[in-house]
């Protein structure tokens, strides 16, 4: 507002001497803090779907836009399905004897491998649950039965009845849906350096078999993560 010289400001005190004007009573006023109150934090919601045993989502391989898989950026969905193999491998499946056994997660039986197809291929869905074990690891079941990833000698991967007490079925805990790592709950505190992972052996392509690879390999192959998926 404008005013003249020594005119008083309506609610405040004037000092007419000095021309100053005191809109608050210093004495009531409390002294400076010597810790600021912090900005209120809002914490970061929890995946939909953890600790639900029933939550079913397709596993695809993690994508981000500055990816370079065989020779292209282009945005690609590779997802895990159960596959019935003649023997046990990495790599291309079928170069082993490795088909389709159905359409669907009830189509996985003991000792299928598991391998990646096209999340976008409406003629098959196979999803998967988390099963959170508290104070150990997560097991990985597919929907609808009561099969989980099993590793073989730290280097394939099968499906077999679930058991909370091998260590062959527990994975690291998984915070976040979004992106997460699979590798065993034995190596959870394991630098990446050190630790094993489920992928595949390097750029994604169909059919190619999953298993277990160093860490850092997956990392530098841009195959480490994976995340929920829904179509």
């Amino acid at each position: 507002m404008s005013r003249d010289a020594f005119e008083k400001v309506p609610g405040c005190n004037g000092n007419g001497a000095a021309g100053t004007d005191y809109c608050f009573d210093p004495s009531k006023t409390d002294a400076p803090s010597e810790k600021p109150t912090p900005a209120p934090v809002t914490a970061k919601p929890t995946s939909q779907g953890l600790g639900d045993p029933t939550h079913n989502f397709m596993m695809r391989l993690y994508w981000s836009i500055d990816y370079f898989w065989q020779e292209t950026k282009k945005e690609a969905w590779w997802c895990m399905e159960c596959t019935k193999c003649d023997e046990y491998s990495l790599g291309d499946g079928p170069n082993h004897g490795c088909v389709t056994p159905g359409s669907r997660s009830s189509s996985c039986a003991p000792g299928h491998l598991i391998w990646i197809r096209k999340c976008t291929d409406t003629r098959r869905k196979f999803e998967w649950n988390i099963v959170s074990n508290p104070g150990s690891g997560d097991q990985i079941r597919a929907d609808g039965t009561n099969l989980c990833f099993h590793t073989v000698d730290n280097r394939y991967l099968e499906i077999q009845p679930c058991d909370n007490t091998r260590s062959e079925q527990l994975f690291m805990p998984i915070a976040d849906l979004d992106r997460f790592e699979l590798r065993p709950y034995s190596q959870r505190r394991w630098s990446r350096n050190d630790a094993i992972c489920l992928t595949q052996m390097h750029h994604p392509k169909e059919k190619e078999l999953i298993g277990m690879q160093p860490c850092r390999r997956a990392l530098g192959h841009e195959t480490l993560y994976w995340e929920e998926f829904h179509r």
